[in-house]
């Protein structure tokens, strides 16, 4: 009987395959249908069901393939479970915190790219380049990003604990942080120096636009004259929205030179985004619609990097070395710059797939590649930095 029940549901399983496959594929029906391939699923499928020690769910089964499937693409690919896709939903009004931390995959292991300022993560000792080993004793092994990120959010005040090991050690450490609410993160200004302006983006948030041109401004009119350079600090910046890099590429190039394009193989994956100064349409919450500092379009400016510049970060930095506006100094960033899109598999599930890269203004692939630096800088003092900031703005070099 028992056999007799497992072949009934083989069966009906099979030909549930079969009528998937049978039926019209708007991404993939000019390529044929790897035959033997399935065959093989279909087997170990079968296995799985006869031979395997407990009893399996269907649903589990199937998910953990889906996800399996996905993550082994890339690091930032992932299947978006019913649980997940409802939290993606309402999470705009979520009351959630979190540490502090943005963090990519590396070696099947999530790997903090950066973290905020003033934030749990920098005042428990967190680093970038540190894995997480573990999230409340639970091994981030099997863990997509996307699952990582939910394990770390949880309601304001409550506590979490990570085991990290740093790249290249093999010491582990185990840390306690109480998760926080955290505000949207503007730009952070400073006068170094008579004539010299410092702003620093922590993040590309919704509000980075308007409060860069802000800082600019306040900076402007507290030297009581034109400012004559710009100290723009982007290590551990992990980008943000998209939008928003454009955006602040733009205050800094003249009109209609090419910011970034992106290419896939879908047609709609191939994009150019253009610097167009005071004409972004508004597409995100505070983008800019007030008058352009004409002075960001000219002052010399040099760019601060690291292997914590990420995405739309690099975006900037790559734009403004190629058109000589800007002088980049530190160490090579990231190379994060990939595009990923939401494609709904079920009413309450979808996929979270790459279909797009990033490329600079002179053809250049950010993923996997980085932005190298005009001048190489060691260390962390960051004296030091600001310091070799303020001679590239003397020398130009």
């Amino acid at each position: 009987m028992k056999q007799s029940h497992y072949i009934c549901r083989l069966l009906r399983n099979c030909l549930a395959i079969i009528l998937f496959l049978s039926a019209p594929c708007s991404y993939a029906d000019n390529q044929p249908v790897p035959t033997e391939l399935l065959r093989k699923f279909i087997n170990i499928y079968g296995f799985i069901h006869a031979d395997y020690v407990n009893e399996v769910d269907d649903k589990k089964l199937f998910e953990a393939c889906y996800g399996s499937m996905l993550k082994n693409l890339d690091g930032r690919s992932a299947y978006i479970d019913a649980e997940l896709f409802n939290e993606l939903q309402t999470r705009e009004h979520s009351v959630d915190a979190s540490i502090g931390i943005n963090i990519h995959s590396r070696a099947g292991l999530p790997y903090i790219i950066g973290i905020f300022d003033d934030s749990p993560a920098s005042r428990a000792g967190l680093k970038i380049k540190d894995y997480i080993l573990a999230i409340d004793d639970e091994s981030t092994e099997e863990m997509d990003l996307s699952q990582v990120g939910k394990k770390l959010r949880g309601p304001n005040g409550s506590t979490i604990r990570l085991k990290v090991r740093h790249y290249g050690e093999i010491e582990e450490r185990s840390l306690g942080l109480i998760r926080e609410k955290a505000d949207t993160r503007g730009a952070k200004s400073a006068l170094l120096a008579k004539d010299i302006a410092y702003i620093r983006i922590n993040e590309f948030s919704s509000k980075i636009v308007v409060d860069t041109v802000s800082a600019f401004k306040d900076l402007s009119v507290r030297n009581n004259s034109a400012l004559k350079g710009l100290i723009l600090d982007l290590r551990d910046s992990p980008g943000g929205i998209l939008s928003a890099s454009a955006e602040i590429a733009a205050l800094f190039l003249q009109n209609e030179k090419l910011v970034y394009s992106s290419k896939g193989r879908m047609p709609e994956a191939n994009t150019e985004v253009y610097a167009k100064r005071g004409d972004f349409k508004g597409d995100y919450q505070g983008s800019y619609n007030g008058e352009w500092p004409r002075a960001l379009a000219t002052i010399p400016v040099v760019v601060m990097v690291n292997e914590g510049t990420a995405s739309g970060a690099e975006i900037v930095a790559a734009a403004l070395k190629e058109y000589r506006r800007g002088l980049l100094i530190g160490r090579k960033t990231l190379g994060l710059g990939s595009i990923q899109t939401i494609r709904r598999v079920s009413p309450d599930t979808a996929a979270k797939l790459t279909t797009a890269y990033f490329t600079t203004p002179e053809g250049n692939r950010i993923q996997g590649n980085g932005v190298m630096p005009d001048r190489l800088i060691a260390g962390e003092n960051n004296d030091a930095w600001i310091s070799a900031a303020m001679d590239a703005l003397k020398t130009g070099k």
